[in-house]
């Protein structure tokens, strides 16, 4: 028995069925995201809410490349991190070097690169993060 839904069964004309509630902007929530908002990230000494939170913008005002690093960076914490203690700074740097490392032991050599380039990648978010003053 196939269940059609409700609303194919009752065909309405498009405007009444989507009432528009606003005009059309830009979504409040997708602006903020545009905005950077962890500054001075520092890999090695950063909390898994950070981590989080930088994944998240990544993926949202990324493109392809930015969710494979934000997927990559948010499968490298140590695992249950978020249950013991989400607020205490780990060292990621540290963390992806050990698994490049392990990878390359133990012949996973695409993965030992992707790892390593995971890390350049990382290197250049710190430093884009960090805003220096021209004024002296």
């Amino acid at each position: 028995m196939r269940v059609a839904p409700v609303a194919m069964l009752f065909p309405r004309p498009l405007k009444q069925t989507l009432p528009r509630s606003r005009d059309p902007k830009v979504d409040e929530s997708v602006q903020a995201m545009a905005s950077p908002r962890l500054k001075n990230i520092d890999f090695s000494r950063i909390t898994p809410r950070q981590v989080q939170a930088l994944c998240d913008e990544l993926i949202f005002t990324g493109g392809k490349q930015e969710f494979e690093d934000a997927s990559a960076i948010g499968n490298s914490l140590p695992s249950g991190i978020f249950e013991r203690d989400p607020d205490t700074p780990i060292d990621l740097t540290c963390q992806i070097e050990g698994m490049i490392e392990f990878d390359r032991d133990n012949g996973f050599d695409a993965l030992a690169v992707f790892y390593a380039g995971l890390l350049e990648r990382m290197k250049l978010m710190e430093a884009r993060s960090v805003h220096l003053s021209v004024v002296a």
